[in-house]
């Protein structure tokens, strides 16, 4: 739900790969903080070079450069090709860069017999909040749908971008704050609660790791704020071997409603599932 809201905003305010693949050096943008030095490595041009990341049934996808001007942020540019009977639509999902989950902004409709050039575009403000400097990698996979129906045609393998990053560069995370959940490969770590600045009334930050070998969904339950029961806005997806930055997000209304004006305790709840087939793996004790 927090990335629907987003989305939401998102489309407001605009009115306006199959399998790894290791790039070159062809294009000419740089991204932000191209200055910044991270472990001794200076971030420099990045780039990824020209390659075909897709080709199945008449669809072709090329990813034509990175591009650091977007007006969200940096942005994979597309050129999209239907050869196909049939209109498409087409967009990204499960998409993180240097391992860590990130929401993105692509969704394109091509009819058939067309082309259209496109970009997958990510927020500026998220690699800040995760103190990614240096893309190294991004990875997403292709959703294609009839444009008509919204049924799914086909879905990509996971897609890799390797950009032209120094290769000794290791991306690490902050992972401070209080552990929450830690068991089956999960862990959950409470990083603060902001109740002053959230622009919907007040956030809990948390850090999660999924090292298991699945890909999972966390919903939080049983909510409570100073003893009263609360329904928050949060539903993580983070795929296998993935990082992931996500908020319990409480709404203003809720709390004025319970006369909640200072939060003195939370209490909830962790439900993880399994993404594919939405079976509850494990739900953790209150906490």
């Amino acid at each position: 739900m927090k990335k629907l809201l987003a989305l939401i905003l998102a489309s407001a305010l605009s009115l306006v790969l199959i399998s790894c693949t290791a790039t070159g050096d062809t294009t000419n943008d740089k991204l932000p903080s191209e200055n910044n030095e991270t472990s001794g490595n200076t971030q420099g041009e990045i780039t990824i070079s020209e390659q075909v990341i897709f080709d199945k049934n008449g669809i072709k996808v090329t990813a034509k450069g990175l591009n650091k001007d977007g007006f969200w942020g940096p942005e994979i540019k597309l050129l999209i090709e239907n050869s196909s009977s049939e209109s498409i639509g087409i967009s990204a999902e499960h998409l993180s860069v240097n391992g860590m989950m990130m929401d993105n902004i692509f969704s394109e409709e091509i009819a058939s017999g067309k082309k259209a050039n496109s970009s997958i575009s990510f927020y500026t403000s998220a690699l800040e909040e995760a103190d990614i400097t240096i893309i190294k990698d991004i990875e997403f996979i292709l959703n294609i749908y009839n444009s008509h129906t919204y049924e799914t045609i086909l879905r990509s393998d996971p897609i890799c971008l390797t950009t032209s990053a120094d290769t000794s560069f290791v991306q690490t995370f902050d992972s401070t704050g209080t552990v929450a959940y830690d068991a089956n490969d999960i862990k959950v770590i409470v990083r603060k609660l902001n109740s002053s600045e959230s622009f919907w009334g007040a956030d809990v930050y948390l850090y999660i790791e999924n090292n298991s070998t699945k890909n999972i969904i966390i919903q939080a339950n049983d909510v409570s704020i100073n003893g009263f029961m609360i329904e928050p806005y949060f539903s993580c997806d983070i795929i296998a071997g993935k990082k992931a930055l996500d908020t319990i997000t409480f709404m203003e209304t809720d709390l004025e409603e319970n006369n909640i004006i200072d939060i003195t305790d939370i209490e909830l709840t962790l439900r993880l599932i399994e993404m594919d087939s939405w079976e509850t793996l494990t739900e953790s004790d209150s906490f």
